[in-house]
């Protein structure tokens, strides 16, 4: 059976009847990790539906994205796949962010860090001020005191090239690079943190940027 096939296992235990799916193809003990009676396989094999990459002609703008010393090797795993399943032409990889030859960000990007371009760059600010002479926007997303929040950012999208620009999970985005940035941008919050996950964050506000509906 295809490794794309998965079983669904339940445990025996009137009272556990923990439930979760396995590869077909993988070999594990047969006894509930919870509680330690017998497992059964319940229903049929399935499959997770993979369908084909869509190709989105009303898109407004040609995105790419920037990480400024990102630290986690998770978010950028997370990041490269938002960024895949969402067709970022470009991701530089900047400072201490790290890069797809570490193991940890392919525990998060499943592959897509195979999928998606990617560069890496010591200074962050010089990689800013190439692409910005090159004519591409730079917007930073950075809640301050002159950022306005994304939905209102989005009227002023144009059929360009734009930068995405996020940055490290405690000090933010580097100063040189919010003061030469063309727009800052935030996500509003509601509740009771400051910001956002900054995987979370970035998929959020790239798929708004990239949506042709969102104006």
């Amino acid at each position: 059976m295809s490794e794309h096939y998965f079983i669904t296992r339940q445990c025996s235990n009137p009272h556990c009847r923990f439930r979760f799916p396995t590869p077909a193809t993988q070999s594990i003990k047969p006894f509930c990790p919870k509680c330690g009676y017998q497992l059964e396989i319940v229903g049929q094999p399935f499959i997770n539906f993979r369908p084909e990459p869509e190709v989105d002609n009303g898109r407004k703008i040609r995105l790419t994205l920037l990480l400024d010393n990102v630290r986690s090797a998770l978010n950028v795993g997370s990041i490269l796949r938002t960024c895949d399943g969402l067709g970022v032409e470009q991701i530089y990889l900047c400072g201490i962010t790290t890069t797809p030859d570490n193991p940890k960000i392919r525990k998060t990007a499943l592959n897509a860090e195979m999928n998606t371009d990617w560069s890496y760059h010591l200074n962050a600010l010089d990689v800013v001020m190439d692409i910005k002479a090159k004519g591409h926007e730079i917007w930073s997303l950075e809640m301050t005191e002159h950022s306005i929040p994304i939905y209102e950012a989005l009227k002023y999208r144009s059929n360009t090239s734009l930068l995405m620009v996020a940055g490290n999970e405690l000090a933010g985005i580097d100063p040189g690079i919010l003061s030469v940035s063309d727009r800052l941008i935030h996500l509003p919050m509601q509740g009771h943190k400051w910001s956002y996950n900054i995987a979370v964050a970035v998929g959020m506000a790239a798929s708004l940027l990239l949506s042709p509906g969102c104006v």
